[in-house]
């Protein structure tokens, strides 16, 4: 930390002000401190008089770290904007609008859109999104046309309940371990698209899974029966279980403790300055769920 606030200190200060004797002023601001892994670091910094302001920007859950923080800081509280004052902020400037919705502060931009264009009414609308879905997967079963009508919005949930109602259909081992081969392969591309942040490939993985897998089921099998759809969720159980697993595994080399003694540290909240913020979130909810 100290290495990158100098860092920027020295490759911000141009050498010309040197010459004019032009003194230059500068902040550094930290958003959310929480995501610095070393924060004792930083009040080590802080502490030894730094030659420029740093703002740090947090939220109001406090471990051992940030309290030394705000022994040495001036804090400043911006509290939440209860309802009622969000819509008189919306009525400031959006008048003769129907409130059937929450007003939140992040949709201002899309509602006040929607508002220069003539739509003043916001009618509430239900959705089972469960029977939609289902009702998705049977179409995409029976009708190999019907993947490309498809929104993309739950291409995931699709894709995992359609290969769990495929085994129903009695169809043959050498068929469907070529829908695992391209389960696994996808599961590969999800995983590189996720570490190279490459959002636009997105589409690849949903096309074979669903679109290629479905045209080899109606390749094979010449009538596929009207039966129903079922949703459970035992990829995800058993993916999640895993997932728990192989967390608290790496928690505990992490902090060289075993199992048990990693719960009781968490529960105290010591000796956890290596986790991130996101870590001890979900550590915490191990204890209580």
């Amino acid at each position: 930390m100290n290495y990158i606030v100098l860092s920027i200190y020295k490759y911000s200060v141009s050498d010309f002000y040197n010459f004019v004797n032009y003194k230059q002023n500068f902040i550094i601001l930290i958003d959310d401190v929480d995501y610095i892994n070393d924060l004792s670091e930083l009040i080590k910094l802080i502490k030894k008089k730094f030659p420029f302001p740093i703002i740090c920007i947090s939220n109001k859950i406090f471990n051992k770290s940030k309290k030394e923080l705000l022994k040495i800081s001036y804090p400043l509280e911006f509290k939440s904007p209860s309802i009622n004052h969000i819509k008189s902020f919306y009525h400031s400037f959006l008048p003769d609008i129907n409130y059937t919705f929450l007003p939140d502060l992040r949709k201002l931009d899309l509602i006040k859109s929607l508002y220069d264009q003539g739509i003043r009414h916001f009618p509430p609308q239900h959705f089972n999104t469960v029977i939609e879905i289902l009702s998705t997967v049977k179409n995409i079963i029976h009708n190999k046309t019907h993947f490309y009508d498809l929104l993309n919005e739950d291409s995931n949930i699709i894709a995992m309940i359609w290969h769990e109602n495929c085994v129903d259909l009695n169809i043959s081992p050498q068929l469907y371990l070529s829908f695992l081969d391209n389960f696994c392969m996808t599961n590969n591309i999800d995983k590189i698209i996720y570490q190279k942040q490459i959002w636009l490939l997105n589409d690849i993985a949903f096309h074979i899974k669903v679109g290629y897998n479905n045209w080899l089921l109606h390749h094979n099998l010449d009538f596929i029966k009207d039966n129903n759809i079922r949703y459970t969720k035992i990829k995800t159980k058993y993916t999640t279980q895993s997932n728990n697993y192989n967390f608290l595994k790496y928690c505990s080399l992490l902090l060289l403790v075993d199992k048990n003694k990693l719960f009781e540290i968490i529960n105290n909240n010591t000796n956890i300055e290596q986790l991130t913020k996101n870590e001890k979130n979900r550590l915490k909810k191990f204890i209580n769920p």
